[in-house]
């Protein structure tokens, strides 16, 4: 399961069409173009894709640095995309 209040500072739009979202029900999802993909938190920190196309299925995402300052996501295998704005 996702900690909401964990994941709630990553939220919002990154470079190259990315969105990072929670749903109602809690769920956090990652956005892209038409492909929505949910993620689920792992022990050791971070994400993992759990389900999308397989170039991104299984893959960890770990987010750094702070909206104060220059926040980005990294999907393990891609280049890190930055944070552009809150949803």
């Amino acid at each position: 399961p996702v900690d909401a209040t964990a994941a709630r500072p990553y939220l919002g739009l990154y470079e190259q069409g990315f969105q990072l979202r929670l749903d109602e029900a809690g769920g956090l999802y990652l956005d892209h173009d038409i492909r929505t993909m949910p993620l689920l938190a792992l022990a050791e920190g971070g994400y993992v894709v759990t389900s999308g196309p397989s170039m991104i299925l299984g893959r960890k995402i770990t987010f750094t640095g702070d909206a104060a300052t220059q926040l980005t996501m990294s999907i393990e295998g891609f280049d890190p995309v930055r944070w552009l704005t809150a949803s």
